[in-house]
């Protein structure tokens, strides 16, 4: 019986489709600027994540280099509702 996929699973395929990387390659404290992500990229996984998990998702999440992991805690932290992350 599979377990059900995490945020940071979910995320990490979409990462995966964006980069071409192999998702099993993709950890949760590599930065999106280290995977190749360009500008044009983080506004296709912005979409993406607002697509995937019906959430507005503003693209400043993506600055200061951003970890997949620091990303995927932002999404659940946004799923929640919690305040600091509004």
């Amino acid at each position: 019986m599979n377990s059900p996929l995490t945020t940071f699973d979910i995320l990490r395929q979409l990462v995966a489709e964006e980069t071409g990387i192999t998702v099993t390659k993709i950890r949760r404290d590599d930065a999106l600027e280290d995977l190749g992500c360009d500008a044009l990229d983080c506004i296709n996984l912005q979409l993406e994540i607002e697509k995937t998990f019906g959430i507005d998702f503003g693209l400043d999440v993506f600055e200061d280099r951003a970890t997949v992991g620091a990303i995927a805690l932002h999404i659940e932290q946004t799923l929640r509702g919690d305040e600091a992350c509004a």
